[in-house]
């Protein structure tokens, strides 16, 4: 049955696991295909677009993925095919500041045929890696009425999912010209280097995880490491050896029985004795390729923190990167709303610049976290092996989106299994007259926090607001995007009331108390008000590492049950008289009703009406 592509969004820079491989067809021993697809393997062979057109498919290769082949030079690209065409041509663009630059090689091949077509750069023509650019690189590929007519295309890929930057290509589908990335599969196409000047025997570490980040005083390491062949000579054999804090712990010897190019190892190191409470550190070394001591010793490792108890997680931060222009979110918005009802749930959207919601402040979380719009992160917390710390549910959220509210909740819900360090209490006094806003933030610290969190905690205290009525671009019924100009977008951030970055906590004694003092914006109202506070690890811009700084705990209270302005006292209220259509609070701000309605049966006290105080009877 032929495979149709799927779309899913316009081109952006992603983190790839590429492949290399030495099984090419039609290769001298010196050169070698490198890409995101492996050897001549083809799983789907006449994938198709479904439109006639000619259109330009493309993979992309990061600097850091081309490191092992600096000063490599690229002679040429190779790509399969599922039919004979008539002609095609190769490319090969630099990218720099995530924007595509002018192709620095292109050109015409005519009659490539079906299987893999090894298209040689024409004399003269190379291009020598540097290391400090990504590349994109494809073939043009034509789409004709025939083709369409019968359902069937030409594109070869290989797997069943995109791994990162597998599959692009160029044309409009629904958001204007432009590279859109697919998840049918990757695209079968190559980058031809010239290997002449590599080093005989060496590896490139792909993926590496050290399992998550907390950890009791015996629990061990699982680790999960991947590497590449980054030399000439086929690897035979690998040995490793483990460090903790710098000591090492144990060795491990690799044997590659299926003359495998990409290794992975899934291995359990145990501490030899319990370790410290605090923040520790996980290393492999390289030692050994083939039995032979290595020129280059290649390091991978993480940090990890050792705890003997925790507070318990309150709520849950649920931090979402929200674009006015992204068509997501009208289907989105409707099952974080169900997200957010979960009382553990502490939900802030923070927007970008492309539309009038946007806080200047927020911008370095969006940079920092976002790689679509709208994306989410659930504690800022790094769950071992993804590809992000964020997650997204765009393309599932219009086809099951009962189904994703429920994944969400499991996200949510793991992190209870996570400890926390401190816990967060918010104390705000409003006076409704004034707009002054006092915030009383206060909590307890477990003891040893200051090794548990580096000696660098944080507070963020943030407003929200609910009900705001701004743009919004949608899809209607027809499937047209349009902007809904009074769209009602909620748990909008307002306003950080702490320092964007937090304010530093002292983590010396068994508790902390921050106060703040603001006046609220006539812009936004405060019935609608939801103050949000986070305790976090403090971001060293020094020594910046995206998978350390979740949050440890997190509260939120609604201005709505404090509101008062309140200053005379009346006694001659009778609440059993009141009219129907008055709003009566308690001093607690809670709102009440008279007893013909069933809620303040016996009710005797002060309450609030119309904004003075009065003396039930």
């Amino acid at each position: 049955m032929m495979k149709r592509i799927f779309l899913i969004t316009a081109i952006c820079i992603l983190q790839s696991a590429f492949c290399i491989t030495f099984a090419q067809s039609g290769l001298g021993e010196m050169q070698r295909g490198v890409g995101q697809t492996s050897g001549d393997k083809i799983t789907e062979k006449n994938v198709a677009i479904g439109k006639e057109g000619t259109y330009k498919l493309a993979a992309m290769l990061t600097a850091d993925d081309l490191k092992p082949y600096v000063g490599c030079e690229i002679v040429g690209i190779r790509f399969a095919l599922g039919m004979d065409m008539q002609r095609s041509s190769i490319f090969l663009n630099t990218i720099s500041n995530n924007e595509i630059n002018d192709p620095v090689i292109s050109q015409t091949t005519r009659y490539p045929s079906a299987g893999w077509n090894n298209i040689f750069f024409n004399s003269g023509k190379k291009y020598t890696i540097t290391g400090e650019e990504d590349l994109l690189f494809g073939y043009e590929y034509t789409e004709t009425a025939a083709m369409v007519a019968n359902d069937e295309g030409a594109i070869c890929i290989n797997g069943d999912n995109t791994s990162g930057n597998g599959f692009y290509l160029y044309g409009n589908f629904g958001q204007g010209d432009g590279w859109y990335s697919s998840e049918t599969g990757n695209l079968c196409v190559q980058l031809i280097v010239d290997i002449s000047n590599m080093p005989a025997h060496d590896i490139q570490y792909t993926t590496f995880t050290a399992g998550h980040k907390y950890k009791t005083a015996d629990e061990g390491v699982d680790f999960l490491c991947g590497f590449s062949n980054a030399g000439r000579d086929n690897i035979e054999t690998v040995d490793f050896s483990f460090l903790i804090d710098n000591e090492q712990i144990g060795d491990y010897h690799c044997v590659n029985t299926k003359s495998e190019n990409a290794i992975t190892i899934d291995y359990r190191v145990d501490f030899p004795e319990p370790l410290s409470v605090g923040e520790h550190n996980f290393t492999i070394v390289l030692e050994k390729i083939n039995g032979k001591d290595v020129d280059i010793v290649r390091t991978v490792g993480e940090d990890f923190v050792v705890y003997d108890g925790t507070l318990g997680r309150q709520k849950h931060y649920v931090e979402q990167y929200m674009s006015q222009k992204s068509t997501y979110s009208q289907y989105t918005d409707k099952i974080m709303s169900e997200v957010a009802d979960n009382s553990k749930v502490c939900l802030v959207n923070m927007y970008n610049a492309d539309g009038t919601l946007a806080v200047p402040e927020a911008a370095k979380y969006i940079s920092r976290y976002a790689y679509d719009f709208p994306c989410f992160t659930v504690d800022r917390s790094y769950f071992p092996g993804e590809q992000y710390v964020a997650y997204d549910v765009n393309y599932y959220a219009q086809v099951v989106p009962d189904i994703m509210i429920g994944v969400i909740g499991e996200i949510v819900a793991e992190q209870d299994l996570y400890p926390a360090f401190a816990t967060v209490e918010i104390a705000p006094e409003y006076d409704a007259t004034s707009r002054a806003l006092n915030i009383e933030v206060s909590g307890d610290l477990i003891e040893g926090a200051k090794a548990l969190m580096g000696n660098n905690a944080v507070l963020t205290v943030m407003l929200t607001e609910n009900k705001v009525a701004a743009s919004q671009i949608v899809t209607d019924k027809t499937g047209r995007n349009k902007t809904n100009t009074s769209y009602v977008h909620n748990h909008v951030l307002r306003k950080f009331v702490s320092d964007a970055d937090g304010d530093a906590i002292d983590l010396s004694g068994n508790s902390y108390k921050k106060n703040y003092s603001i006046t609220l914006p006539k812009n936004i109202k405060a019935e609608n008000v939801e103050i949000v506070a986070i305790v976090s690890r403090g971001v060293d811009e020094d020594a910046f590492s995206i998978n350390n700084y979740d949050v440890t705990n997190c509260n939120s209270v609604k201005l709505e049950s404090y509101i008062t302005g309140i200053k005379n006292v009346n006694s001659d209220f009778d609440l059993e008289t009141s009219k129907s259509q008055d709003i009566i609070y308690n001093l607690n701000g809670q709102r009440i009703l008279a007893p013909r309605h069933g809620a303040s049966e016996g009710f005797k006290g002060i309450v609030i009406r119309g904004g003075k105080k009065f003396v039930t009877k």
